[in-house]
């Protein structure tokens, strides 16, 4: 399972995700079907969380429109 995440095109971002989410309140990420976006973004920010001491504080959402105007 690990080995299939890191072949997702999200997981070259995960660093830049993490820092932009350090300094920001809020991120938003857009990117074609398949990406990893919805499914490997939120992990990245829990396993970060956990890891830093914080996990239990966390709340993550996500939304999918379906449109981006």
């Amino acid at each position: 399972m690990l080995k299939f995440r890191a072949t997702l095109p999200i997981a070259t971002l995960k660093g830049d995700i993490l820092q932009i989410l350090k300094e920001n309140d809020v991120l938003v990420v857009c990117g074609e079907t398949g990406s990893g976006k919805t499914t490997q973004v939120p992990q990245f920010i829990l396993d970060e969380m956990i890891e830093s001491g914080h996990g239990g504080h966390c709340n993550i959402i996500c939304t999918q429109p379906r449109r981006i105007a």
